[in-house]
């Protein structure tokens, strides 16, 4: 996903429309790309794109922690939507033993990329009253929070950060005697 992210707009910057099809769809003379219709168009594909590859990302933390609760507490049980409120997993795994102090800011990142793919898949990525109440931002209700590819580098460098305290805290059973 974050591949087609970076890439389809430069690919659509490079194709060229054909003089024919511009006639067909009577498209205006300085539209020469598909990157130039969707830029027009005041329409945030591109945007969307990294909108996407944050839900991804926040569906990779979702399956990672649905495993490693299976693994570490087997008879535990967590309502359905639970993987996704991540405040809310953070004190169950805190509750397994494990520690992120160290990566507090990691986490909050964390929590502000499920926020942002709430708003994403349930208001088109505009801020809502949710949003605002959860993440501290100058971003007002109704304004497009507008993913980048900096910012998701952002979240994705957070989740490493956080499967690397993860990792350092619970023993590799390959490795115990």
């Amino acid at each position: 996903m974050f591949k087609a992210a970076i890439e389809i707009p430069i690919q659509e910057k490079q194709k060229r429309i054909p003089q024919e099809l511009k006639k067909v769809f009577n498209l205006p003379n300085d539209v020469h790309t598909f990157y130039d219709l969707k830029i027009r168009s005041g329409v945030p594909a591109y945007e969307r794109m990294f909108q996407l590859v944050i839900i991804s990302l926040c569906s990779d933390v979702e399956f990672f922690l649905k495993d490693l609760f299976s693994k570490r507490n087997p008879e535990g049980s967590h309502p359905n939507g639970f993987y996704q409120r991540f405040d809310e997993v953070i004190p169950e795994l805190k509750k397994l033993g494990l520690e992120f102090s160290d990566i507090q800011n990691d986490i909050d990142n964390i929590l502000e990329a499920f926020q942002i793919r709430h708003i994403c898949i349930h208001n088109l990525g505009f801020v809502d009253k949710g949003f605002k109440e959860k993440i501290s931002s100058s971003l007002q209700i109704g304004d497009m929070y507008v993913v980048t590819q900096e910012i998701y580098k952002k979240f994705f460098d957070s989740y490493c950060e956080f499967l690397a305290a993860i990792d350092d805290q619970i023993p590799d059973p390959r490795l115990e005697p």
